[in-house]
């Protein structure tokens, strides 16, 4: 099996920050409230830099246009979203239905 080359930090900080706004998810809110710590963070982070599927997710994220409209634009992460179900989580939580 090919070994998958680890993305550069800066990057997927800002696709998981992308992928976060896109789907409704307020990580500044999670951070506050506990639902997330900084080392849930920084792995969410360090997952995403694993992901196998980085151009996908750029492609994804560039048709959500989310420089112009920050505006929930995902009903949830793609299937390959290396944080798919903590987005979906944390989306229900911040929305009051709970889990």
């Amino acid at each position: 099996m090919a070994m998958h080359r680890i993305g550069a930090a800066r990057p997927h900080y800002w696709k998981t920050l992308a992928m976060a706004r896109a789907t409704g998810v307020s990580l500044r809110r999670a951070l506050a409230d506990g639902s997330v710590d900084a080392q849930a963070y920084a792995q969410m982070i360090e997952d995403c830099r694993r992901c196998a599927a980085p151009d996908r997710c750029a492609k994804c994220l560039d048709q959500t246009h989310l420089t112009s409209r920050p505006t929930i634009n995902l009903d949830a992460p793609p299937d390959y979203c290396a944080n798919r179900q903590l987005f979906i989580t944390l989306r229900a939580e911040q929305s009051g239905s709970g889990i």
